[in-house]
């Protein structure tokens, strides 16, 4: 779906009464129950290949590189059986800032939420599991 469509489909959303809204939202989360992780999970990755050249731009903008794919269940620790993250080493210089820029263009150009981590950011319970999960981009 366009963007124009989806921002189309919120103000019509937002002229409904609260009852309405109510009702849309239960809906909703029902249609969203019944879509399979996997499906989800090889939508993004599809997406993140399709971007391959734009997300290694913004990469280098923000001072990022060895960019790397991760995905944790939730019975791994992840949030969401759906959520792709991504593992970055930043250079000399770089730092929250530009991590946090690079989270939101990206979000942005992929149109689905995902976290920017680096390895210093990881847990150390899941450290382990994570970089050896993490796949080159």
């Amino acid at each position: 779906m366009s963007k124009d469509t989806f921002e189309t489909l919120i103000q019509q959303a937002e002229k409904l009464t609260p009852d309405e809204k109510l009702s849309l939202a239960a809906q909703l989360e029902a249609i969203a129950l019944e879509v399979d992780p996997e499906v989800v999970l090889r939508s993004r990755r599809a997406k993140i290949q399709a971007c391959k050249q734009e997300i290694l731009e913004l990469a280098a903008k923000y001072g990022a590189d060895r960019l790397r794919i991760f995905h944790l269940s939730v019975s791994e620790g992840g949030v969401r059986d759906t959520e792709v993250n991504f593992l970055v080493n930043l250079k000399p210089g770089s730092g929250l800032l530009e991590q946090g820029g690079l989270l939101m263009d990206l979000r942005e150009l992929l149109g689905f939420e995902l976290y920017v981590f680096t390895e210093d950011d990881l847990k150390e319970r899941y450290r382990e599991l994570i970089l050896n999960k993490a796949v080159p981009l």
